[in-house]
């Protein structure tokens, strides 16, 4: 069995974290949504941060054989700028971001190492869909950005992250999703009904995929959840080569996050 965890990552006074985790059974072709931890927030005894590390801890362990554990697929931004890194990868990290504002057509705002990372500048500006990833020390991000950083150092097993609209729009293109649903899954009217229609043609593109009932309610009502169950998604398909791969030019100890193909091999999956 390989586990696969996908953690939304919110602010330390937010009730909103929540992880999910998806269980890949090779043997038996499945891909099960085997738990679901939604509103983890402030404690009422005891450190937040330190509790969340010991639940994000506890999902590498298990008493069975034949067990891995795959890491956690975040929103949460897990590196910052250049600016806060160690002398050598900065170089080559605002290298490259000089290199590249040279090479976006139309010219954008200058890129700044204490603001923009290569990850998310190749996103905005080097996908063909152009996604509008925010900025890891942007004022939405900072913050999160800020407590991954804290968060990862106790950390035992690998770490990646993602951008969940990129990986929902990715996946919502391979599985002939209405591009309307781009829009709407987080909408506060449309969202319920457009996460539910998701849900449902994913489980029909990939019949291997299995989420029990209950777990499924929690999935279309609340988008914190939703968002979760795609990180993890996310790092399955990354475990079976059906992410884009690091260009050949990016930096080398640049942190790199997860993108689905825009095509998508499902008859090599679960």
């Amino acid at each position: 069995m390989i586990r696969h965890a996908g953690l939304e990552l919110s602010g330390t006074h937010s009730a909103k974290t929540c992880i999910t985790v998806l269980d890949h059974y090779p043997d038996s072709h499945r891909l099960v949504l085997s738990e679901v931890h939604s509103s983890m927030g402030r404690e009422t005894l005891g450190n937040s941060d330190e509790i969340l590390r010991l639940q994000l801890n506890s999902l590498g362990v298990s008493p069975h054989e034949n067990f891995e554990f795959a890491g956690i697929c975040t929103q949460a931004p897990t590196s910052l700028p250049p600016h806060f890194s160690e002398a050598d990868n900065a170089s080559q990290e605002v290298s490259w971001l000089n290199d590249y504002w040279q090479k976006t057509k139309p010219q954008p705002r200058k890129f700044l190492p204490y603001l923009n990372r290569p990850f998310e500048i190749w996103m905005r500006y080097f996908t063909p869909e152009k996604f509008r990833m925010p900025e890891s020390m942007g004022a939405n991000l900072a913050p999160i950005a800020a407590r991954m950083d804290f968060i990862k150092q106790e950390l035992k097993f690998p770490i990646y992250e993602n951008f969940p609209r990129a990986t929902f729009q990715r996946l919502n293109s391979a599985i002939g999703g209405q591009k309307s649903w781009v829009r709407d899954y987080t909408d506060i009217d449309k969202g319920i009904p457009t996460r539910e229609r998701f849900i449902q043609r994913l489980l029909d593109k990939s019949p291997g995929i299995f989420i029990y009932e209950h777990d499924l309610d929690i999935l279309v009502f609340e988008l914190q959840v939703f968002q979760a169950f795609l990180s993890a998604l996310c790092l399955y398909l990354n475990q079976n080569k059906q992410c884009e791969t690091r260009p050949n030019n990016f930096p080398q100890k640049s942190t790199w996050g997860l993108l689905p193909r825009q095509h998508i091999a499902w008859e090599k999956l679960v």
